[in-house]
């Protein structure tokens, strides 16, 4: 609870910012302003301050002073620790995923010379040693966040929330390698489109939608999660789909491949 005694010009002061101020209580004696009106008035102005809720007011209004106590649920320090939190957890999974990349760059050139030579077996397995590569790394990778995230974390000056963020965020990496590799053969095979739709449904076609969807929904369906943990949840969410989706494409590929063959 934060507690502030406010002057005569009824000024609601919280760490040095003027929440709200009205003329209307300046003159001498003192209204007699009910305390539901008061409160509405003080809550409007300090969520115009950028407070995400300002509630349970309660207010005692004695001559030309008055007192009044809240709860605040977020201020700002914790809002800014939470945006850095997410900062955080968006540059190390960025930095984790790196090798999966380069792993589907290295296999890139000999797809697209076995593809171009129409040596089709070896296009399958070039496809698969690639894909594996990329899981057994994606894996290694996987378990040393998995135990250390709270360390990596630590090295950011970060700890409330950030190590559950980092888990949940790259819960899938050890077969995220399939989807990026998957999505990349297109490319050296020669077909653009596919590629294109496939590289954009990880970070665009689906985690742009579902990180507006889950923090409207998913507090609702289970309470225990509040709006920033849908947040979280919506990163493993796309990576599920965009997995899936690479998985369907690849198959169609393989059993196309195979025809050839």
């Amino acid at each position: 609870r934060v507690g502030a005694r406010v002057r005569p010009m009824c000024q609601l002061h919280y760490r040095g910012v003027v929440l709200h101020e009205d003329p209307w209580c300046a003159a001498a004696p003192a209204p007699q302003v009910s305390c539901d009106e008061w409160g509405a008035r003080a809550q409007d102005s300090c969520a115009g301050h950028g407070f995400v809720r300002a509630a349970d007011w309660r207010c005692c209004i004695a001559g030309r002073y008055q007192l009044c106590t809240r709860e605040i649920w977020r201020d700002e320090p914790h809002r800014r620790r939470q945006c850095a939190a997410v900062g955080v957890v968006g540059r190390v999974a960025m930095f984790t995923i790196l090798p999966l990349i380069g792993m589907s760059i290295a296999v890139q050139p000999l797809l697209g010379f076995n593809y171009g030579a129409k040596l089709w077996h070896r296009v399958k397995k070039t496809l698969a040693v690639g894909m594996l590569g990329a899981t057994i790394i994606g894996t290694v990778l996987w378990v040393f966040i998995m135990v250390f995230a709270a360390q990596i974390i630590g090295f950011f000056g970060i700890t409330d929330l950030s190590a559950f963020a980092l888990r949940v965020n790259l819960i899938f990496l050890p077969i995220i390698g399939f989807q990026i590799v998957g999505s990349n053969y297109f490319q050296a095979t020669g077909q653009p489109t596919k590629s294109i739709i496939l590289s954009m449904t990880r970070q665009i076609l689906f985690l742009v939608p579902l990180t507006l969807i889950l923090p409207e929904v998913l507090p609702g369906i289970l309470p225990m999660f509040d709006g920033l943990d849908a947040v979280y949840m919506a990163v493993p969410c796309s990576d599920f789909l965009a997995i899936f989706t690479v998985g369907a494409f690849v198959l169609v590929e393989l059993h196309r491949l195979n025809k050839r063959i």
